[in-house]
């Protein structure tokens, strides 16, 4: 009986058209094939699992001449919502076998990739149904041994009484179906029972979970937090590390600037003591007075030079050097310190004698740091040169650099102390001729000033042979203005 309500039903089923659209373009299906057969498109299509069904289609325009390039969008759905996997290509047909049983709407679009035309798409709907495509053989069965009895009465009755019995058994289904129901009502109850408190409990689980990964979320974000936090710790621990190392080495410098201050500085106060005390004790003539004051001014000027260097060496180790540039005449600045220097050489029967390279540029330099190299290397120069020698200053002009030397005929100096002679607080082999101080500091300031101009100073000589102070400085600072502005 279930089998001839469906065919009854499978009868009053009316195939979908496609819809078209008034659009510049449609897709049109003409052509369905199933197992080789060629059935109408626009009406009823059911087919069985086993079949073969196939579809032509073509793109319809308006003005078939100026139609674009265009592919086709094939996509095959049914009553699940299952989508089968949607085919583009240019071929005008499409196949499908052993599909499983449902209701199926296949669609087929169009495309140019000029999106010139407005494509209206093809649908068709069928269904693969092996029980329907039973019973519609049946019923066509039936129909064609109807027609071929001459449509006499006796193959009617026959018809109606086989229809009858399918419609008694089908009665008889459905009384059965409803005697099984009673039984398994209190069994389905059971079952949306437990539903409803599986629901429940996954309500439950669901929240938990929500709950769970929101504190997962703040305890990432906490973790993250910790890590910056890490981080900077670490740098502010860096510049702590770097700050305690810098203050070592502060201290360690203030220690030994100290212990040369106290060990230079005790000569010099001595004998201004000694000799401040000869003048209280002794009845002395002008003349000796005189020379007692004299030698008091030149030991006031030691300890002065002694202050002076270690204000410098503060300045230079501090990293605060600032070099003020000026067009400056090299050889006036050059002049200046000699005659500041000829009464120390006076003292001692030293020539100083000048060689300026005539017609020289002026430099960029600071003055005041260049009166201090040149006050420097004088200053030693004199210091170590025996009575009755001489010093040589000679300018010249080399390349792009201006070269300055002082010469002396002192005791020369070995490798070993050349290769020490700039280091800071270092005192040489060599010993001043009349008992000079000597810091150690003279000629690491003249490096460190040297170089803050971009120069160079170096050394030249022999044990015995006295020595040559040279330093390079640039004419002009230009190219290294914007090193320094970095």
């Amino acid at each position: 009986m279930r089998k001839i309500l469906i065919a009854l039903m499978l009868c009053l089923v009316a195939a979908v058209p496609s819809t078209i659209a008034q659009t510049d373009a449609k897709v049109m299906v003409f052509k369905v094939l199933v197992n080789g057969e060629k059935i109408d498109p626009k009406g009823e299509i059911v087919i069985g699992t086993s079949d073969k069904i196939e579809f032509d289609y073509r793109l319809e325009t308006k003005s078939p001449k100026e139609q674009p390039p265009f592919r086709f969008m094939v996509s095959l759905r049914n009553s699940a919502a299952e989508k089968h996997d949607a085919l583009a290509s240019n071929v005008p047909s499409v196949k499908y076998e052993n599909l499983s049983e449902s209701s199926y709407t296949l669609e087929i679009q169009a495309f140019d990739p000029t999106n010139s035309l407005n494509v209206t798409p093809a649908y068709v709907n069928f269904r693969v149904s092996n029980h329907e495509v039973k019973l519609l053989k049946q019923i066509a069965d039936m129909r064609k041994n109807a027609k071929d009895s001459g449509g006499t009465g006796i193959s009617m009755i026959i018809a109606a009484v086989v229809i009858g019995v399918m419609i008694i058994g089908f009665v008889v289904v459905i009384l059965m179906s409803n005697k099984k129901q009673k039984k398994i009502l209190p069994e389905i109850s059971m079952l949306r029972d437990n539903i409803d408190t599986f629901a429940k409990e996954n309500d439950l689980l669901h929240k938990e979970v929500v709950a769970l990964r929101t504190q997962i979320t703040q305890l990432n974000q906490k973790a993250a937090d910790l890590v910056t936090h890490n981080k900077d710790l670490s740098v502010q621990t860096g510049k702590l590390d770097n700050m305690s190392n810098e203050l070592d080495r502060l201290h360690k410098r203030k220690d030994d600037i100290f212990n040369i201050i106290v060990h230079e500085i005790k000569n010099p106060v001595g004998m201004i003591k000694s000799l401040a005390q000869l003048l209280n004790s002794y009845d002395l003539s002008a003349t000796e007075q005189k020379e007692i004051v004299g030698d008091i001014l030149d030991t006031a000027g030691q300890i002065m030079t002694l202050s002076r260097d270690v204000s410098k060496v503060l300045l230079l180790e501090s990293d605060k050097i600032s070099v003020k540039y000026a067009k400056t005449d090299i050889s006036e600045v050059v002049s200046s310190v000699c005659e500041r220097n000829s009464r120390s050489a006076d003292k001692k029967s030293i020539t100083i004698f000048k060689s300026f390279q005539p017609d020289m540029p002026s430099v960029e330099c600071d003055p005041a740091m260049l009166d201090e190299i040149i006050e420097n290397l004088m200053t030693n120069a004199i210091k170590y040169s025996p009575e009755g020698s001489k010093v040589l200053v000679e300018i010249a002009k080399k390349d792009k650099n201006v070269e300055i030397a002082v010469k002396d005929n002192g005791p020369g100096l070995s490798q070993e102390d050349i290769d020490k002679a700039f280091q800071r607080g270092t005192k040489l082999s060599a010993q001043a001729t009349a008992n000079e101080v000597s810091t150690g500091f003279g000629l690491w300031i003249v490096k460190k000033l040297t170089e803050a101009h971009h120069g160079k100073v170096r050394i030249s000589s022999l044990l015995g042979t006295g020595s040559i102070f040279m330093i390079s400085l640039p004419i002009t600072q230009g190219r290294y203005y914007e090193e320094d502005n970095k």
